[in-house]
C-alpha cells in the first residue's frame, strides 16, 4: 500500500502542476458546476495528455458525488468527494461504515478504504483522499446471475429459509446484486443473512450492478455511502 500512496501523492502534485481544470475539482466545486460546464471534458482532455506525456495508465471516472482515480498498476483506486453543501465526505462515511461492518464480522463484503488525507502540493490545501482496494466491475457478469436457470436455482436454495430471495432483493433494490452474493455464500447462507439484516439495519442503498465489484472470486460492495436518511439519497 505505502508503493500506492507515494505513487498516487505524486501523480495529483504533477497533475495539479499541469491542468488547470484538475485544480478546479480540487477546490471543491459543486456537481452543479461539474455538470453545466465544460469542465469535466477540460479535466479528462488534459489528465489523457498528461498521462501521454509521462507513461502513466490512469483514468478518472465520477460518480453523482465523487470522483475516483485508477492506476492500472495498483491494487487501490484513489477516491475524492467534491462538495455538497456542507454535507459528509461521501468518501469518510464508508470509512466509518466499513468500520462498523468489520467490528460486526462482515469486512470481507466491503472493499476496504483507508483515510489518506490532504495532499500537500504549491497550490491550496486539498480535501482528503481515500485509498479503496481496487476490485473489477463487470456489469455483464453481475447480470449473469439473474438470468433464468440461475435464478431459479437460487430462489429454489432459498426458498425454505427464513430470509428468501425476495427479502433480500428488496434489502438491495436490486436483484442481480445480491444473487451474486448468495452464490458466493451458498455454504454460508446464515452469515449472508445476518448481512442482509445489517445493511437493512443501516439503511444502506443504492446498490447497483455498478457499485458491485470482485476481488478474485468475491463479490463486494465498491460505493457504499448512500444511506436513508441522507441528502444524497434523499435527493
Amino acid at each position: 500500500m505505502q508503493k500506492a500512496i507515494k505513487f498516487y501523492k505524486e501523480y495529483i502534485r504533477g497533475l495539479m502542476e499541469y491542468s488547470h481544470s484538475f485544480r478546479d475539482l480540487l477546490a471543491k466545486i459543486s456537481w452543479q458546476e461539474w455538470i453545466d460546464s465544460d469542465l469535466r471534458g477540460d479535466a479528462e482532455n488534459e489528465i489523457e495528455e498528461y498521462n501521454k506525456i509521462y507513461g502513466y495508465r490512469i483514468r478518472l471516472t465520477s460518480g453523482a458525488y465523487r470522483f475516483c482515480l485508477i492506476a492500472e498498476d495498483y491494487d487501490y483506486v484513489l477516491k475524492f468527494s467534491w462538495d455538497f453543501e456542507g454535507e459528509e465526505d461521501g468518501c469518510a462515511t464508508e470509512v466509518d461504515i466499513y468500520e462498523e461492518a468489520y467490528e460486526r464480522g462482515f469486512a470481507n463484503f466491503f472493499a476496504k478504504p483507508y483515510k489518506l488525507g490532504a495532499i500537500e502540493n504549491d497550490f491550496f490545501t486539498t480535501g482528503d483522499f481515500f485509498l479503496v482496494e481496487r476490485a473489477e466491475v463487470n456489469t455483464y457478469r453481475v447480470a449473469e446471475y439473474s438470468c433464468d436457470p440461475h435464478y431459479k436455482k437460487l430462489y429454489t436454495t432459498l426458498k425454505d429459509r427464513e430470509k428468501d430471495l425476495d427479502y433480500m432483493n428488496d434489502v438491495f433494490e436490486n436483484n442481480d446484486t445480491v444473487e451474486v452474493f448468495v452464490d458466493y455464500y451458498l455454504n454460508n447462507l446464515e452469515f449472508l443473512e445476518d448481512f442482509i439484516d445489517f445493511v437493512d439495519e443501516i439503511g444502506l442503498v443504492d446498490l447497483h450492478e455498478q457499485n458491485i465489484g470482485f476481488i478474485g472470486e468475491r463479490p463486494v460492495i465498491i460505493d457504499y455511502a448512500f444511506v436513508k436518511g441522507n441528502r444524497r439519497y434523499n435527493n
